[in-house]
């Protein structure tokens, strides 16, 4: 009877142990969904790879995605901003460019194409001027991504930061006539008399070479504390790097004031 209680016993714990159990990871996993809230619509960066497929899903149900785009509709116009799931971020991405014959280019040409790209950016940007805080410390330039030639603003609200980087693929070439006239006029101020040739612009137009105009945007969403700790170090860098170069100038006057001491010694 004793052994038989004591079974009971044991089979109770044993039920009770797994419950408990069972507990404990739907609280863990509850407190790991509320301290990774979503960033962009329903997704998070910290969600795997088929939560994010799925919630995508979803999205593309409700109409908040198109194919997993996200269209930003503005002044009649729709840009289709391409949905990511990085290591930290959530990322929207734009790109667009073109490629265009230097023989076919002018100064009137290519100031199109030039306010055709800068345009794209007039009317995104201004969306997150309006929505967002301007964040008082910015991301060092060439400090944070691996990204070259993005030029970045960063943006706040209460849950997250926002990083809007942009880079524009702008020329100004103009045709023979145009380069030819700048020539002359260079020339006439220098107070040559005689014409030279633009030799650069007749091997270019020769080669004939494609010049590329056009426009990428990269839009980061990240939770804050991210954020807030990667400023932290980019503070403790800069000092420890100021301070390195502090110790290496003292290091070049010692070194200089011996190099006195020791001429002044023979």
């Amino acid at each position: 009877m004793e052994l038989k209680y004591l079974y009971f016993s044991l089979i109770s714990l044993l039920f009770c142990s797994v419950i408990l159990s069972c507990n404990n990871k739907v609280e863990e996993k509850s407190k790991k969904d509320k301290f990774h809230p979503p960033l962009f619509l329903t997704l998070s960066p910290y969600m795997s790879d088929n939560q994010f497929y799925n919630e995508s899903e979803k999205l593309n149900q409700n109409n908040k995605l198109e194919k997993g785009k996200f269209v930003l509709r503005l002044n009649n116009k729709n840009y289709f901003l391409n949905v990511d799931k990085y290591k930290h971020s959530i990322t929207l991405s734009y790109s667009k460019n073109e490629e265009v014959l230097f023989s076919s280019l002018s100064y009137e040409r290519s100031d199109v194409l030039n306010n055709k790209y800068e345009q794209i950016l007039n009317d995104i940007k201004p969306v997150y001027d309006k929505k967002y805080i301007k964040n008082d410390r910015q991301i060092p330039l060439g400090g944070f991504y691996p990204l070259g030639n993005l030029k970045y603003t960063l943006y706040k609200n209460k849950d997250k930061y926002i990083l809007f980087g942009y880079k524009l693929m702008t020329n100004r070439i103009g045709n023979e006539i145009e380069r030819q006239k700048e020539l002359d006029e260079l020339n006439r101020q220098m107070g040559r008399n005689t014409k030279s040739e633009n030799s650069m612009f007749t091997r270019l137009s020769s080669n004939d070479p494609k010049i590329t105009f056009g426009i990428k945007i990269k839009i980061d969403y990240f939770e804050k504390g991210y954020i807030d700790s990667l400023l932290v170090k980019f503070d403790k860098d800069i000092k420890d790097s100021k301070l390195k170069e502090q110790n290496i100038n003292q290091l070049k006057e010692k070194e200089n004031l011996k190099r006195k001491e020791n001429i002044n010694n023979i």
